[in-house]
């Protein structure tokens, strides 16, 4: 095996890979008779906005515009639950690479928004801890 070769091995892969995995595995899953996948619901943020910065300047103002917002997480589970107690209307749920990626500060600020409305959030590394909040919280266990 080359130097090469070992290096794309050891890399982590991509969010888009992870989240890739995480849907491919909530079609494989069933809650309440249906599929998972009915009910994680993506949201496109973090969407190809361009090649050039003019591009992606134009693309994101247009998105604003209809009310995109930074920071939203990557997925919503409008599903509601009793946890301890507690109702709780869904679960947002940021996904990360399992090595490296960042919360970044608007990301931090929407997931203290949607908590104090009475949502659960969380951010996962990786598309096996993602699969393993939506099983817990959906599960009622906290």
């Amino acid at each position: 095996m080359t130097p090469a070769e070992l290096k794309r091995l050891q890399k982590a892969p991509t969010e888009e890979q992870e989240a890739r995995w995480l849907f491919t595995w909530s079609q494989t899953q069933r809650w309440r008779g249906e599929p998972l996948c009915n009910y994680l619901i993506a949201i496109p943020n973090g969407a190809y906005l361009g090649k050039d910065p003019k591009t992606r300047a134009i693309t994101m103002g247009i998105l604003k515009a209809t009310g995109v917002q930074p920071g939203v997480y990557d997925y919503i589970v409008p599903v509601p639950t009793i946890i301890q107690g507690i109702i709780w209307p869904g679960l947002w749920l940021e996904l990360k690479r399992t090595k490296g990626g960042t919360v970044s500060e608007e990301q931090k600020a929407f997931g203290k928004r949607m908590g104090l409305l009475g949502w659960r959030c969380q951010v996962a590394r990786g598309w096996v801890e993602a699969s393993k909040a939506i099983q817990t919280y959906l599960a009622g266990v906290p």
